[in-house]
């Protein structure tokens, strides 16, 4: 967890010693605690990196006449390989140059 500003975690003791000073606030009062806890938490703005294990993979194949005769048979299996290791996974699926497959 990240926190964007955490200078504002400097704001409950300050407002416990308010508290403690000026105990016509009546700050140690459940509810007010709660609020004023949920704003400085508000205040500080955490952020949760979520990482997946996803990997993003872009084949890349020269479809020009000089590499035609060479690769033309074998973009069909490549196809197929890839095809069937995106099978396994959810949510995945295989993207050509002429759309989705």
């Amino acid at each position: 967890m990240r926190l964007l500003s955490p200078e504002w975690l400097l704001l409950i003791p300050v407002l416990a010693v308010a508290g403690w000073f000026w105990r016509g606030l009546k700050l140690a009062r459940p509810l007010r605690v709660l609020c004023l806890l949920v704003v400085t938490a508000l205040l500080v703005q955490p952020q949760v990196r979520k990482q997946s294990d996803a990997l993003d993979l872009w084949v890349l194949v020269d479809q020009s006449e000089s590499a035609g005769d060479l690769l033309g048979p074998r973009i069909s299996e490549w196809e197929t390989i890839l095809e069937k290791s995106l099978a396994r996974l959810t949510g995945s699926t295989l993207w050509t140059l002429q759309g989705r497959r």
